[in-house]
């Protein structure tokens, strides 16, 4: 158990320890010992650290060096060890062992770690001027790192756990998307490579990384299709998606005689300055009352381009790769009055005489 010891001072009031202490009894012999930390939960956490050891060396096994086992630094870097063993993407290991490192700074022992200490170290990084959607992949990094732990036996539990998602602001900057006759205009003013990139964002749905990744064995332009492997997708699952043929007409004007299946289908991602660049050129305002147009917007304009096909929803979904409808039809879709009006129309009901029926008919 733990405890914070109690005294009676020489003054008759009775005192209370700020340190708490651990008494355990571990194979017939008892223990007790100051914990040297004053937070309830860090020394809880540490309290079992000490008696998973205590119990391992009565056993008579291998029992980790303390201060390697417990050390944040140490363990993130077993940590980082263990993602690259699940083969996850070589910029997520990086990333979350960088929000891992940042959230730890200052941490000598992971007993300090605790839930109240992960709230206040995240609320500082909002305070910085991150988003809700970058403090709360902080959280995830945390989250996974403890889910990691327990599972290995190796920690009693998920401090990150009992810590509340950042709630999302309302985006500063709203993306809008561009119509058929729109998207025209820009391929048509852009150069080929450019024009097939902006093709596959707004007609495949393909996210910046994975254009970047995007390798000519990936595509089967017979066929017309592109393959999103799965170390390159968002959601670390591979996709087949159809491409029109239009996309697939830009895609052989840039394809070589003898193009490697491994070569990079694109020399590089057009940044923001060019697409605005070209959206000019092409008469297209690249900011408007509904929002701007950057790369990811072509990706709007995908959502949105399916909805007034008449694409149902679940199939939208499926091709954008969306974990929930919600997140196609609410954020990513943008339907205007003209689509609202003409989806209400249809179910105007006719009147009177104007069914093309006789009277008594």
């Amino acid at each position: 158990m733990i405890y914070r010891p109690r005294w009676r001072a020489p003054d008759g009031s009775e005192r209370e320890g700020r340190a708490w202490w651990l008494d355990v009894t571990v194979a017939g012999r008892r223990h007790r010992r100051s914990l040297g930390v004053r937070g309830s939960h860090a020394a809880q956490a540490l309290a079992t650290g000490i008696v998973r050891r205590l119990e391992l060396q009565a056993a008579g096994l291998p029992v980790p060096d303390a201060q390697e086992d417990l050390s944040p630094r140490a363990l993130v870097r077993e940590f980082e060890d263990e993602l690259v063993r699940r083969r996850s993407a070589q910029q997520h290991v990086r990333r979350t062992v960088q929000r891992l490192e940042s959230l730890f700074e200052g941490h000598a022992h992971l007993a300090e770690v605790t839930a109240p200490m992960l709230r206040r170290a995240l609320g500082r990084l909002g305070r910085t001027g991150l988003s809700p959607q970058t403090v709360n992949a902080y959280r995830v990094a945390a989250h996974s790192f403890f889910a990691w732990l327990v599972e290995e036996g190796r920690w009693a539990a998920n401090p990150a756990a009992q810590v509340r998602r950042e709630r999302p602001a309302e985006p500063a900057r709203r993306r809008r998307s561009l119509s058929q006759e729109e998207l025209a205009r820009l391929v048509a003013a852009s150069l080929p490579h450019r024009a097939a990139a902006y093709l596959l964002a707004a007609t495949a749905g393909l996210r910046r990384s994975e254009l970047a990744a995007l390798a000519w064995g990936d595509l089967d332009l017979g066929e017309g299709t592109v393959r999103v492997r799965a170390p390159t997708s968002k959601n670390r699952r591979e996709a087949l998606l159809p491409l029109p043929e239009g996309t697939v007409a830009a895609l052989r004007a840039t394809e070589g005689p003898s193009q490697l299946p491994t070569a990079r289908v694109l020399a590089g991602v057009p940044s923001t300055r060019t697409l605005r660049r070209y959206l000019a050129t092409a008469g297209v305002l690249y900011e408007a009352a509904d929002g701007v147009v950057d790369l990811h917007a072509l990706r709007v304009t995908y959502a949105t381009l399916l909805a007034r096909a008449g694409v149902a929803l679940a199939q939208a979904q499926r091709l954008m790769r969306h974990s929930t409808p919600a997140l196609t039809s609410n954020t990513y879709t943008r339907v205007d009055l003209a689509d609202t009006r003409g989806a209400v129309a249809r179910l105007e009901a006719h009147p009177p005489g104007r069914t093309g029926r006789r009277a008594g008919g």
